[in-house]
């Protein structure tokens, strides 16, 4: 039976390939897209039990400024986050 090591060497593929390949069969999703999916699902979770500082959640959840957050935010959900938090205010 062939390890991983053994098969990378034959195969002569590193081990952040077999990573991004194992992630990609998956996930159908780039390992950093995989990430970045997670994050976002997090921060939907926090606006919805309450959080209102977008930039507080933008932080906690690892993205380097408030407008990278929206912009994936929105490309995930279909809605900013701003109009998020005003909707969920109207149905409070």
């Amino acid at each position: 039976i062939l390890g991983l090591k053994t098969t990378r060497i034959i195969l002569n593929l590193s081990r952040t390939h077999v990573f991004y390949r194992k992630i990609k069969l998956i996930t159908d999703l780039s390992p950093v897209e995989f990430v970045k999916n997670i994050r976002l699902k997090h921060a939907y979770e926090l606006l919805e039990k309450g959080e209102t500082s977008l930039e507080s959640v933008a932080y906690s959840t690892g993205f380097s400024s408030a407008k990278y957050f929206s912009t994936c935010f929105k490309e995930q959900f279909g809605i900013t986050p701003t109009e998020f938090l005003r909707r969920r205010e109207l149905d409070v």
